[in-house]
């Protein structure tokens, strides 16, 4: 995969509800997409990897960028695919997110009954070790700040009926 940047700051001139325009700087990325995977036994299956943001290595949800023209339950699938080496039997849309200082669209994406499917297929540039959390740990960890994908995770764990 040839690497073109995941993302650039754009400038765009816009009119305010109020009639104004005003300049905005916006982050633009394609849309993504961060799934909730429940496995039979109910645990949540996580992923530990560095992050350049915080750099550091965080514990958080899978997801990635979505395709053009892929549809968000497809890009679920083929990351949770990749980056973890399981599959789910059924998908639920919890629904999209978006930062007001951004143009992406992230879907967070709820994966029932997962099960392993085979190895991960991981890119050049990750290193991802699948980690297997009862809902409660997650559920801890975000509140104390040690989770990554909080808004992605507490959407669908709510859409779940988990909170």
């Amino acid at each position: 995969m040839r690497y073109d940047g995941f993302l650039r700051v754009v400038r765009r001139r816009l009119r305010m509800p109020n009639g104004r325009e005003s300049e905005w700087d916006l982050l633009d990325s394609s849309d993504s997409v961060v799934v909730l995977p429940l496995a039979r036994d109910g645990r949540v299956i996580c992923i530990r990897q560095y992050r350049p943001g915080p750099d550091a290595v965080v514990t958080c949800l899978p997801g990635g960028l979505i395709d053009p023209g892929e549809d968000p339950l497809r890009a679920a699938a083929r990351e949770l695919r990749e980056e973890t080496g399981w599959s789910a039997h059924r998908w639920q849309l919890a629904g999209p997110t978006q930062w007001f200082k951004s143009t992406e669209v992230s879907w967070a994406v709820i994966a029932h009954d997962c099960v392993p499917s085979g190895p991960q297929v991981l890119e050049d540039d990750e290193d991802i070790e699948v980690v297997l959390l009862d809902v409660a740990d997650v559920r801890s960890r975000l509140r104390d700040g040690s989770f990554g994908t909080v808004q992605h995770a507490y959407l669908a764990l709510d859409h779940a009926g988990l909170l």
